[in-house]
């Protein structure tokens, strides 16, 4: 039986296209490297831009700054007391992945995937996701060191590395936790000295950041958009599922059924294994859910007609900030 991941996130492909929309406003650069353009799909006025400041750098240029940022952590934490053994990635295991040239190419999109996959909740199989080739895996050249320390000494030591644990707040599970550099501890410190200061952070930028978050509403309210949707969601009526006004709310429902199913588990945070009857219910309901959805795509030509209103609503957003943008780019693009 293949289990439910437990999440509170849409699928990273529906996070892909939000922070590629938005030409990652608020976004990471970790979500950055997430919500890179599919090979074959193309490039929207926006996402040229995007492509600027979010290019992926090579394996050799991630263990230089990975090298470069382990070494500052270590003099960071010798200053506060404590020893650390820079990690490097060439004999302790590397956090990077590349994909092979082989690697096959997935239509997202088809109903032959959906009919398989759904949308990866409660399809996902984790023996399905092994690498034929096992990434190597990491050794932390500070293990024996912190074996040697008490409970007391070893909080202290990651609070120094890290900055403080964050406290979850149980009143508010779906707020987002905002990362801040300066409580992130040595680690914090040095990824902020290596990578420099992000596009999201930079002030300068913070009304032009709002302004593409916004264009992420105006192209959902968009009439075109509105009629586009209206459109697929008859179609999933005539397929028997009803109640869905806009074609992300499929997958949104089976996120919703999984959060559903983990909320009611155990008590305090208490993971609970799901019946298995259940989550065999659940999946098939993902099944028959994302089939229907592919089909209607695929009558009412969606993807297509999506990137046409969406490409031309970036369009006027470029050329009424296209001085920004080039200033954007130009202040925190590769290679500025």
């Amino acid at each position: 039986m293949r289990a439910a991941r437990p999440t509170t996130a849409l699928a990273v492909r529906l996070a892909a296209a939000g922070c590629g929309l938005l030409l990652l406003a608020g976004c990471s650069s970790e979500r950055a490297a997430d919500a890179a353009t599919p090979a074959g799909e193309e490039v929207g006025p926006l996402g040229e831009f995007y492509e600027q400041l979010y290019a992926s750098p090579s394996q050799e240029e991630m263990d230089a700054q990975t090298r470069e940022r382990e070494a500052l952590v270590a003099t960071c934490m010798q200053e506060q007391g404590f020893e650390y053994i820079p990690m490097d990635p060439a004999t302790d295991g590397s956090y990077a992945m590349e994909e092979g040239e082989d690697a096959p190419v997935v239509d997202w999109d088809s109903e032959e995937y959906a009919a398989t996959e759904g949308y990866g909740v409660f399809t996902y199989d984790e023996e399905d996701q092994q690498l034929e080739e096992p990434m190597e895996e990491y050794v932390d050249p500070n293990e024996d060191y912190l074996s040697t320390m008490s409970e007391s000494e070893t909080t202290a030591y990651y609070e120094a590395l890290h900055g403080p644990q964050v406290e979850f707040d149980e009143d508010a599970p779906e707020e987002e936790v905002q990362y801040d550099w300066t409580t992130a501890g040595c680690y914090g410190a040095a990824d902020h000295e290596v990578t420099g200061e992000q596009a999201y952070e930079d002030p300068a930028f913070a009304s032009l950041m709002e302004e593409m978050e916004g264009l992420y509403e105006d192209a959902a309210a968009d009439p075109a958009m509105v009629a586009l949707d209206a459109e697929w969601a008859a179609c999933m009526a005539d397929a028997g599922f009803t109640g869905f006004t806009r074609q992300p709310e499929a997958a949104e429902s089976i996120y919703e059924e999984q959060n559903s199913l983990y909320e009611s588990g155990g008590a305090e945070g208490e993971y609970v294994e799901p019946d298995p009857a259940v989550l065999a219910e659940l999946e098939e309901q993902e099944l028959e859910t994302a089939v229907a959805d592919a089909r209607c795509r695929e009558e009412v030509d969606y993807r297509a007609q999506e990137q046409e209103i969406r490409f031309a609503l970036e369009q006027d957003f470029v050329d009424t900030h296209e001085a920004e943008l080039e200033a954007l780019v130009a202040a925190h693009g590769q290679g500025s």
